[in-house]
């Protein structure tokens, strides 16, 4: 067993930082395009521009009890039967469809919330390491 799970675990702040937030706005602009809810609290926001804490700020922060609203509203849509079931389910604010997802879980609520079958998905292997 190596002492550290990755290298990146070695690298300084700053270094941590950049890689970080290199990889930000790709995650972003998927998310937009591939998330309803998310398009919408992107708006105003271009992916590219989210380059650093501060620009990072500007992006709305959505509560739980926002989320659950949102994922209710959805759910009990009068057109809830047309839309994709993502939507129907997650409130739009997942880029994963129901097949695709390794498993769904139910928080109080419910708030439903996909894993993906990636590796990794929650990105805690490091810290359990």
């Amino acid at each position: 067993m190596t002492t550290y799970y990755e290298q990146r675990e070695t690298a300084g702040v700053a270094e941590r930082e950049d890689n970080l937030f290199s990889r930000l706005p790709e995650a972003l602009l998927q998310a937009r395009q591939r998330a309803s809810a998310i398009a919408q609290q992107l708006q105003g926001v271009e992916p590219g521009d989210v380059q650093d804490r501060e620009s990072l700020g500007r992006i709305p922060v959505i509560r739980k009890s926002e989320l659950l609203q949102a994922q209710l509203a959805k759910r009990q849509a009068a057109d809830a039967s047309e839309m994709p079931v993502q939507d129907r389910l997650f409130g739009g604010f997942s880029t994963i469809g129901w097949g695709e997802a390794a498993r769904v879980f139910a928080s109080p609520g419910p708030i439903y919330e996909p894993e993906s079958r990636r590796a990794d998905y929650w990105g805690f292997a490091r810290a359990l390491y």
